[in-house]
């Protein structure tokens, strides 16, 4: 249910903007570090471009983390 749910969020987050399309996407759980990883392959609709984004959250996670 929560791999649905996030999934569902990154289309929804990414489909507000017209620029980019979502080619893949792969969450990752795991139990044993309390941490989700999600994984997003983008293309960039005006040259085609395709890019990945990369987003861990975990405990140690805060507004402030560098990316």
């Amino acid at each position: 249910i929560t791999r649905t749910s996030i999934n569902e969020e990154v289309y929804n987050v990414v489909n507000y903007d017209p620029r980019f399309e979502v080619s893949d996407s792969n969450i990752r759980v795991d139990q044993d570090s309390h941490s989700v990883t999600v994984n997003v392959k983008l293309t960039y609709l005006p040259t085609t471009t395709a890019t990945e984004l990369q987003i861990k959250f975990d405990r140690e996670f805060t507004e402030n983390a560098e990316f």
